[in-house]
């Protein structure tokens, strides 16, 4: 069993966790022996490595009561220094790229060391060792935030970020060290923070380079003190006076040229099992169906492999990209420093890994303040010995993936730069005319293909036509007329000389094509041949023209005019479109009528339910939307704007604005109305909405689009009154009706809480109108604006202590919006938990021809992009009567689940909603649940006692994790299962009371 299983998935009662962490033990108490220190860092989730703990009894019961910290599979603190490579999982495809994503809380030091912990040498085994213990090892006792080694590093940034001197960031580190605690680990000089982070590294050459650039000194010149091309001195001037002779040996370097050997590094790569099964991804995982994707897709790799058949053979041969540029490395905006890297890029990788920092190898770094210029090939010198070593004989590299050595070769396989860059790197001049290598040799080979070149002007053949035409009636010309192509005859003209009386004859290098012409167009004419579709008479002689060339085409005038069949192809086309925009309509109406069918089963199935009239659709009414406007439509005078909702469905949905009219006689269109219809005319459609079929169709009218502007019958339970000042002086003497069910007499359970008596006390003995609109500011739940209706009943039945509805939760999602809109630590966001309620989940599950557009997962992603900073989506989730709330983290793609009446074992699949949030997270971060499954935790929440209790401990849960638990989530999760107190929950309301009646009960 995996230690991800035993230690996460496990309950900690159970006698394979017991046995498990009894091995565990061992492992600690002979880490312990071997260091001799005399006690036990505790893993648990409360101690998380950073509490010492004297007995081993002690550490066992933590990790009973509160389990494993959370990722802690590889025991570090405890005696293991080597990752487990069997619990890495490689997985080559398009989904990896989301595996590098980088948070900015994870400096990923461990990872940085795994990397290189297999090719360790013997000799540096300590060194690595010691580096190991450094990245671990708090920076004092008790410090959680930053390791010795993360803390020199954190410094070392800064240094060059800020270019700090070497002398400055001593006396830094020498009064950080005296800030801190006594014990602190913290190095008090440059060298020995340099010392700290580079025990061990890979070769660096420092080669000295003449400063006019004309060569370096290596190799037979590595003991010369002068230039032997220009004389100037290998070291630095004291001041520009001074002579080449007199300057000091050994002095600094005028000129230096870093070159990092590709070769160990290399060698590094394939030493490391996950980069050797990545540089074979090329071949092996690479998606292959002609479409160009990655470097290898291309043809000229393929043209490599078919030229040097043994070079391609073996897949894991590397071909570099090569890039060079000039950058000026200290930050500001002057262009008198040019420094220039030569870096490499491997495109053995994967399209998403192959420009990644991290294997991106800079191989030179020429020092400025001039650059290079043409001269640039001096410098490349090292890297050009080093990868001919590489393509002529190869080195011997260990695999790490396959277990063996192999003989690895390498090669330039192109370079990446800007035009100017191109031309210092290939020699090859980019200025002037035809300063385009690709042009001037397409123009070299188009000159010696067109041996009868034209001789047109800037008038073009339209232009010299009319002038031809004229010229042609002379005698001289007598064959050029006999052809009756058009454009065969301007191909012959522009090619024409002229005499020294200034008359065109016909040279003798265009004679022959003269007769060609004049002979096929007797040919025709005469019915012995006939012209091939798709060409012309100069075709026929000439022959296809090549690609890129049109004969006689020409200011303005394309092909088309002068080849047959091209107005056929045409009309083909035309046909084609108007057959796929026919059957495009042919499948928009079957997908009306299949919805028109739907409509109606659900109308059926809803009046055999509750025995109601099947001609008027219904819906069932709760606290989501509106209340019922009977009453008000009934006091209708004149039109009065509204909004419609589709009548059917569990969530009222606006589709259309337009306005109600008064009942009048009951007739419209001399047709009398249905049962519980009004009179509205539709003055605008909502986006979606067009093809929507409405209530009671008409032989002029089936669907919104088409009754837009006209009358329609409308169920009245559907609309939604926007302007009411038509009716409101006939409700000034109106007194509200009473609250539904409003009680007498205090319930007993308020009797002991003043704060809420004084509540229900003063909610009850005033007046308020029917209902109160409650609307949304944009950004809570995205872009748009939320509406709802929260009716006095409801108000008091959580005054009352009873089941919360779903307008106070949401009620209570922007009081908490409100409170962390300005703060700009704030990482979470919410969820409209009318979105994602269980009936919306249900609906999204039987739509099994997608009609309704996987609606609950198209609005979880909607919010998460529109909230794309924040970190944690807080969704209340209503299910069976019974609240919980479900915390999203899309990144880490983990959830949590807090419910106040869980119980042991529950499956995940008993929540709906879990399947549609699992697809939500995976397209937002464009993979699938399969290759990149959710994983979900059940916290150890307050468990309520009474049944009514659940939207509240949501309340609470919602108002801790905005108030303090998300800046350190999920380190804190909740981990207390005791009940709310009577007090806290009076609280809740209270909040609820006082931020509601300061916007809408004064």
């Amino acid at each position: 069993m995996d230690r991800d299983t035993w230690m996460y998935g496990l309950e900690r009662d159970s006698n394979e966790y017991i046995v498990n962490l009894k091995d565990f033990l061992k492992v600690a108490e002979n880490n312990r022996v071997n260091k001799g220190e005399n006690h036990i860092w505790c893993p648990c989730k409360l101690c998380q490595n950073c509490k010492m703990l004297y007995e081993v009894n002690e550490v066992e019961e933590h990790l009973i009561v509160s389990g494993f910290m959370y990722g802690y599979t590889r025991w570090s603190r405890h005696g293991e220094l080597l990752i487990d490579r069997n619990m890495v999982d490689i997985e080559c495809n398009d989904d990896d790229q989301t595996d590098y994503f980088e948070d900015d809380n994870n400096d990923k030091l461990d990872d940085m060391l795994h990397d290189i912990e297999d090719e360790v040498p013997d000799k540096d085994h300590l060194k690595f060792q010691q580096l190991f213990d450094d990245a671990e090892k708090p920076l004092y006792v008790g410090c959680t935030k930053f390791t010795k080694l993360s803390a020199v590093l954190k410094l070392m940034n800064l240094k060059v970020t800020h270019g700090w001197s070497d002398k400055s960031f001593t006396d830094t580190l020498e009064t950080l060290h005296e800030m801190l605690p006594d014990d602190n680990e913290l190095p008090v000089s440059t060298y020995q923070a340099k010392k700290l982070m580079c025990p061990m590294g890979l070769e660096i050459e420092r080669i000295h380079a003449c400063p006019n650039d004309c060569m370096l000194y290596r190799d037979q010149y590595a003991d010369l003190d002068k230039c032997v091309t220009c004389g100037t001195s290998r070291y630095k001037k004291k001041n520009e006076t001074e002579v080449n002779d007199n300057v000091k040996k050994n002095a600094p370097a005028a000129k230096v040229l870093w070159y990092f050997p590709i070769i160990p590094r290399l060698k590094r790569l394939f030493a490391n099992t996950k980069n050797a099964k990545l540089l074979r991804w090329h071949a092996e995982d690479r998606k292959k169906d002609g479409k160009i994707r990655h470097v290898a897709d291309s043809p000229q790799w393929r043209n490599i492999d078919y030229e040097f058949k043994e070079f391609g053979d073996e897949i894991r041969n590397i071909r570099f990209g090569l890039s060079s540029d000039g950058i000026n490395p200290f930050g500001n905006m002057s262009t008198q420093h040019s420094t220039w890297p030569v870096l490499l890029c491997i495109y053995n990788l994967p399209p998403w890994l192959c420009m990644k920092r991290k294997y991106i190898m800079m191989s030179l770094l020429i020092q400025g303040p001039k650059q290079p210029g043409n001269d640039i090939d001096v410098y490349l010198a090292p890297l050009i010995e080093d990868m001919k070593i590489l393509w002529n004989s190869g080195v011997d590299v260990y695999d790490a993936y396959n277990k063996e050595c192999f003989r690895l070769r390498a090669m330039i396989f192109c370079t990446i730069s800007d035009f100017p860059a191109y031309a210092n790197l290939s020699g090859y001049s980019t200025k002037g005319k035809k300063a385009c290598p690709d042009i001037r040799v397409k123009a070299t080979a188009s000159v010696k293909m067109n041996k009868n070149p034209p001789r047109l002007g800037p008038l073009g053949y339209r232009g010299n036509r009319p002038r031809w035409e004229k010229e042609m009636e002379s005698g001289e010309m007598t064959k050029v007329r006999k052809i009756s192509s058009r454009r065969a005859r301007d191909y012959i003209f522009a090619r024409l000389k002229r005499d020294a009386s200034g008359a065109l004859r016909v040279t003798p290098q265009i004679e022959p094509i003269v007769d060609a012409l004049v002979e096929k167009q007797n040919e025709v004419t005469q019915a012995d041949s006939e012209i091939a579709p798709g060409s012309d008479l100069l075709v026929e002689v000439l022959g296809p023209e090549h690609p890129g060339r049109l004969r006689a085409m020409g200011y303005n005038v394309g092909l088309k005019q002068s080849i047959i069949g091209i107005k056929e192809k045409n009309r083909k086309q035309e046909v084609l479109v108007l057959k796929e925009i026919k059957d495009k309509q042919e499948d928009h109406s079957t997908l009306i009528a299949d919805m028109r069918e739907e409509i109606t089963m659900l109308r059926r199935e809803m009046a055999g339910n509750r025995n109601i009239d099947v001609t008027s659709p219904v819906v069932n009414q709760t606290s989501i939307g509106s209340a019922p406007m009977v009453d008000v439509l009934d006091n209708i005078t004149v039109a009065t704007e509204c909004e419609l909702l589709l009548p059917y469905g569990m969530v009222e949905r606006k589709c259309a604005k337009g306005q109600v009219f008064p009942c009048g006689n009951g007739i419209l269109h001399t047709v009398p109305m249905q049962k519980d219809h009004v009179r509205v005319s539709v003055d605008k459609i909502y986006n979606g909405y067009d093809s929507f079929p409405i209530p009671v169709p008409t032989t002029d009218a089936e669907d919104l689009g088409a009754a837009l502007y006209s009358f329609s019958q409308w169920p009245r339970h559907a609309i939604l009154l926007t302007k009411v000042q038509q009716y409101k002086k006939r409700q000034e003497t109106k007194r509200m009706p009473p609250i539904a069910n409003k009680p007498t007499v205090m319930p007993k359970k308020l009797q002991d809480s003043p704060m809420i008596q004084s509540w229900y006390s003063s909610f009850t003995s005033h007046k308020y109108v029917e209902e109160f609109h409650v609307e949304s500011e944009p950004g809570i739940f995205g872009p748009a604006r939320i509406e709802t209706y929260i009716r006095p009943e409801v108000i008091l039945e959580m005054l009352n202590r009873e089941e919360l509805d779903i307008n106070c939760i949401i009620w209570y999602q922007m009081v908490l919006h409100s409170i962390i809109a300005t703060n700009g630590a704030n990482r979470c966001a919410f969820i409209n938990p009318q979105s994602i309620t269980e009936t919306e989940c249900d609906l999204d599950d039987m739509d099994i021809n997608n009609k309704r557009g996987n609606r609950v997962v198209n609005d979880i992603v909607d919010t998460m992009r529109y909230h794309q900073d924040k970190h944690f989506f807080l969704a209340p989730y209503w299910q069976s009567r019974h609240w919980l709330l479900i915390v999203i983290c899309p990144y880490q793609r983990t959830g949590y689940i807090l419910d106040s009446v869980k119980k042991s074992g529950n499956p995940l699949d008993r929540y709906k909603v879990i399947s549609h949030v699992e697809r939500a997270v995976a397209t937002y971060n464009g993979t699938t649940e399969m290759s990149h499954p959710m994983k979900w935790t059940f916290t150890n929440c307050n468990q309520q006692l009474s049944n009514w209790e659940c939207g509240y401990y949501v309340m609470k849960w919602m108002r801790e994790f905005v108030m303090y638990r998300q800046h350190v989530f999920p380190k804190n999760l909740w981990n207390d299962k005791n009940p709310i107190s009577g007090k806290l929950l009076d609280e809740l309301v209270n909040t609820w009371m006082t931020t509601f009646e300061s916007n809408y009960m004064k």
